[in-house]
Order: structure tokens, then C-alpha cells, then sequence
């Protein structure tokens, strides 16, 4: 079966998107550059507004506040330290990316491949995609 090119672009900004927050980490203040990297999605602004995110995240574990379903209070972590980001994992990320291949890469590194249909993502906001 052959997809369309508008199912595959989706489907590479998806797992563009996924890989990114799985790479992403440090704080706001102007935003994170990685010139050597050719990224049509992503740029200072938001590569920022996904490591402050996820950053948050998990400082609510740090302090023992994430709550998990039916409003439980997950107990506290240790050692979860604040992430930055790496312009190395994102350019292997969008490497791979641009294959347009749904599997994992040769690479030693985690990774985590997603897929949706365009109704089930492409109509989020870009910050309640980054919440999780």
C-alpha cells in the first residue's frame, strides 16, 4: 500500500515531534540554536518551550507533586535532574527522520517510534502536544 505524501510528512513531523521530546532539555530564557541542523519544524522558541516543559515535568516528580490517574500523588524521585537539549540527537533525529522509514535506527541510543492518522494530532495546539 502506498501512502500519500501528505500521510508521510505527517507522519515525519510525528515522529520528529516524538524524538524531539525525548531528546529535549534546558531552560527558556532566548532560545536553544542548533545551526548545523536543517529543520523545517522546529526553531529556538519552541526547542526552548520543549525543555522548560519537560523540565517541569519533572521537577513535580522531584518534589513528590506529579499526580498520576484519579489524582494518586506519585512519590518523590531521586537523582531527576533538569535536562538540556543536544543539537547532536536532534540532527540524528531528523537523519533518520527524513528516511521516512517506521522503524528504529542503527544508532545506540533510545528511541521511540509513534504514528498517528491527521485527526488525532494535527489538530492540537502545539502546547498541549508537548504536555503529554
Amino acid at each position: 500500500m502506498m501512502n500519500s505524501p501528505i500521510s508521510n510528512h505527517l507522519r515525519i513531523m510525528n515522529m520528529l515531534l516524538l524524538a524531539v521530546l525525548l531528546l529535549a532539555t534546558t531552560s527558556i530564557a532566548s532560545g536553544i540554536e542548533c545551526p548545523n541542523v536543517a529543520n523545517p519544524v522546529l526553531n529556538a522558541t519552541i526547542r526552548a518551550a520543549v525543555v522548560a516543559k519537560h523540565n517541569e515535568l519533572r521537577a513535580t516528580l522531584t518534589h513528590g507533586t506529579a499526580e498520576y490517574k484519579g489524582g494518586h500523588k506519585l512519590p518523590s524521585g531521586k537523582n531527576i535532574y533538569q535536562m538540556v537539549w543536544d543539537c547532536d540527537l536532534e540532527k540524528h533525529a531528523q537523519d533518520w527522520s527524513n528516511k521516512c522509514e517506521f522503524k528504529h535506527s542503527d544508532a545506540d541510543m533510545g528511541e521511540n517510534l509513534f504514528q498517528s492518522s491527521p485527526l488525532s494530532v494535527g489538530m492540537l495546539p502545539f502546547d498541549i502536544t508537548i504536555q503529554g
